[in-house]
């Protein structure tokens, strides 16, 4: 009876807090206040020959949005396209223009939700709704997810991008599935540049756990190559624009306290210190300001530090759990351990946003 009880009120929660995350989210696409990079989408959107818009611009968009004037991926602006006309009001134009982000936010919460329910299917019932709740609770309040779902540029659609590849580990668990491995890889890093790093990792894992099993193992390298071609565009544009080389590093902060830099150090004490309290901090800042909706003071650095310390535990606990926990574990690991190189390479800044 207890059991049942506390079933249904767990099931409560995470109703009420889907529900919360969605209502925020509508109320911020309102309402949120607009800045340049905001507007900025609009104004590139609208720009044409003679009366603007146009299914041309549109196409032109879809195949290099750097031709506005951004360094966009493809396709966070193909549904903006076609909502966007000149003879819309302002407030019509900022609703408009924000609606792809706010889609793509709340579809966020329900993909996080069944992607909870697949990695603990098979655990004790109420433990999986804690760790539902837990994990959408993190997703519905978090500020910077909010403000994603809140602007024109669609940030969101990368959210939603990185929880499918953590559903295509799930999916892959049992056999690898080449063709439809093959499209949705592909498609997520026309979603989003940044996924170029979690496909690669997506398929790093895949190799190295199919590795034995040569049947499966030649499909992996296959559907690797093949999303590699269909993405060839979009890797040129991304070359082509710089990004490849110099790096994503032009957030280092205003006195440069997120990108990583020994040049000026001398001794491996001080590049010992430098690291420790670079890496230290800036991970309890990333933690603070994307996870926390309070006011950022003592209390929140002190929550971000315990924050920072659940993950860890929670790694160790998907790397003792099931097949796909252990997957999705190994996932976790080798992103952290790319981004940490090219962090210290600078490619990279350790910042939130």
């Amino acid at each position: 009876m207890l059991r049942n009880y506390r079933k249904y009120v767990l099931s409560a929660l995470l109703f009420i807090t889907i529900a919360i995350g969605c209502t925020v989210r509508i109320y911020m696409c309102i309402y949120h206040f607009t800045n340049c990079d905001d507007l900025g989408v609009a104004m590139s959107m609208l720009i044409g020959e003679g009366n603007a818009w146009s299914i041309r611009n549109c196409i032109e968009g879809f195949i290099n949005f750097r031709a506005f004037g951004w360094t966009y991926a493809p396709l966070q602006f193909i549904l903006t396209c076609f909502l966007l006309t000149p003879g819309q009001s302002y407030f019509q134009t900022i609703v408009m223009g924000r609606l792809p982000s706010l889609i793509f936010g709340i579809i966020s919460l329900f993909i996080l939700y069944k992607l909870c329910v697949r990695v603990w299917e098979n655990g004790e019932p109420v433990r999986e709704r804690q760790a539902r709740i837990c994990a959408l609770l993190l997703l519905a309040t978090s500020f910077e997810n909010i403000i994603y779902s809140s602007q024109m540029e669609s940030y969101s659609i990368g959210v939603v991008a990185v929880f499918v590849c953590l559903f295509l580990i799930v999916i892959n668990a049992e056999e690898f599935k080449c063709a439809y491995t093959t499209l949705i890889a592909t498609l997520l890093c026309f979603s989003q540049y940044q996924l170029f790093i979690f496909v690669f990792c997506f398929y790093v894992v895949m190799f190295f756990k199919y590795l034995k099993t040569r049947n499966i193992w030649w499909k992996i390298i296959l559907s690797g190559i093949l999303t590699v071609l269909l993405n060839a565009h979009n890797l040129y544009i991304f070359f082509k624009s710089g990004m490849g080389v110099r790096g994503l590093n032009w957030n280092a902060g205003i006195n440069g306290q997120y990108l990583f830099d020994i040049a000026t150090l001398d001794g491996l004490l001080a590049i010992l210190q430098y690291t420790f309290k670079f890496f230290a901090s800036n991970i309890i800042q990333c933690y603070k300001y994307l996870l926390l909706p309070c006011k950022y003071d003592t209390v929140a650095t002190v929550l971000a530090i315990i924050l920072v310390v659940l993950s860890m535990a929670g790694l160790i606990g998907l790397h003792k759990g099931n097949k796909i926990q252990r997957d999705i574990g190994y996932f976790i690991d080798v992103v952290l351990g790319l981004y940490f190189v090219l962090i210290l390479n600078g490619i990279l800044t350790l910042v939130s946003a």
